[in-house]
Order: C-alpha cells, then structure tokens, then sequence
C-alpha cells in the first residue's frame, strides 16, 4: 500500500485517538467483508479505491470523504 492509503488505514487501525473518523458510515469488517456502508470496499494492488466493484483513483479527497467526520473541504471537490 502507498504512502496515501497507508496514511488513511493506520488512522482507522490505530483507535482514531484524534476522533477525527466517522464511526457511522465508516469503513468496516464484518462477515461480508470489508465494508463502507452497505457497499463492498477495497484497495488493489495499485492502490485504486473499490466500492462496490468500481474502481477510484486514490486521492487525499476520496479518503477523507470515506473516512472523516469533518472532511477538508481544500481537498475535495464536487
């Protein structure tokens, strides 16, 4: 996993002592998988971003859309 990836996965493996994730729609393990929300989620080899079978770039934004509370909106856009 890249520097980008790993970055967002260790905030979520780590406890979130910043209590800065959504705990609610956030990525999580059950007996389907990894999941985010209801929907399938992964990371290939590349580090491309997969959700429910379609495939996303890694970027800072889609990272802190899938995991912040409170994303920054500097690093998004519609």
């Amino acid at each position: 996993m890249h520097e980008l990836g790993q970055k967002y996965i260790n905030m979520l493996l780590d406890g979130d002592k910043e209590k800065e994730i959504d705990h609610v729609c956030d990525v999580y393990l059950n007996e389907n998988g990894t999941m985010l929300g209801d929907k399938q989620f992964d990371l290939d080899t590349s580090d491309l971003v997969i959700v429910n079978g379609v495939k996303c770039k890694d970027t800072p934004g889609l990272y802190e859309l899938i995991s912040k509370r409170i994303s920054d909106d500097t690093l998004h856009r519609e």
